[in-house]
């Protein structure tokens, strides 16, 4: 097969194209990242901070999530989030900063089980 200067004009410009569209795919993500990030999304640099999570089962979490002012404590399913307590008890948000994030299950569970006492509620076992 012989090639004629078309044939490798085309290719090149082809190659040329596919370079210049995997730039253009691989610069919008790099900005959509560094926007998103700014914009506060959760686990950045926003008013929203995830605390911790706790596997539950298959697709089942607890995750305390601070906002502004109070921590929500979530279940999470595959299709669904459901407020399961709000704890605004300033005492207990400022034990929470000084004691510093969850470090294991077991102290996740500690800190959800100090969190409903403060509440009210009966404990997590």
């Amino acid at each position: 097969m012989t090639y004629t200067p078309d044939m490798v004009s085309s290719g090149l410009k082809m190659a040329a194209a596919l370079v210049l569209v995997l730039a253009a795919v691989l610069l919008a993500a790099y900005i959509a990242r560094r926007f998103l990030s700014r914009r506060g999304s959760i686990g950045g640099t926003g008013s929203l901070r995830i605390l911790g999570t706790q596997y539950v089962g298959v697709k089942k979490n607890i995750m305390l999530l601070e906002v502004p002012g109070s921590v929500l404590v979530l279940g999470i399913t595959g299709d669904r989030i459901s407020l399961l307590d709000k704890i605004q008890d300033q005492e207990a948000l400022q034990k929470l900063e000084q004691n510093g994030l969850p470090k294991s299950p077991t102290n996740f569970l500690t800190h959800l089980n100090q969190f409903r006492k403060r509440a009210g509620t009966p404990e997590t076992s």
